[in-house]
């Protein structure tokens, strides 16, 4: 998701959902649909239906991506906070704080026990100063 975080536009955002299609496929193939890899994949594919405006495919991509979030553990930090982020990200476009508040903890957490993380430790804190700008802001329910 580094590509598309960075923003070169559309084409990014295809090339992302392409390699996270393409990484859904092996893991298929190998039998391992349900492996540490599948809330990651998940997660970015959530992001690029989020992108494209795809409710529908975003909430297909969500259960699986929590089901399988407590793989990731600090045994594998990288892949654990990196998912986390991209759940959050969604969780955040959806106008769900709460939800992403959750998943920053668990971020919070692996970090304390894995703070080396290089570039995921300045994502962490750019999407932890984002939730706080939308602490205020009224929840989905309040809008109405």
């Amino acid at each position: 998701m580094r590509a598309v975080a960075g923003g070169d536009g559309t084409q990014s955002w295809d090339r992302a959902e392409a390699l996270a299609d393409q990484a859904r496929t092996v893991s298929r193939r190998a039998g391992i649909e349900e492996s540490y890899a599948t809330p990651l994949v998940s997660a970015v594919r959530a992001r690029t239906a989020m992108y494209r405006a795809d409710l529908h495919a975003v909430h297909q991509e969500l259960p699986s991506a929590q089901r399988l979030r407590p793989l990731l553990t600090s045994a594998l930090p990288y892949l654990a906070v990196q998912a986390r982020l991209e759940l959050a990200r969604v969780r955040l476009a959806l106008a769900d704080t709460a939800g992403a508040r959750t998943l920053m903890r668990e971020v919070d957490d692996l970090l304390r026990h894995r703070p080396g993380l290089g570039t995921l430790v300045g994502e962490a804190r750019t999407l932890r100063a984002q939730l706080s700008k939308d602490a205020g802001r009224a929840s989905p329910a309040r809008r109405r």
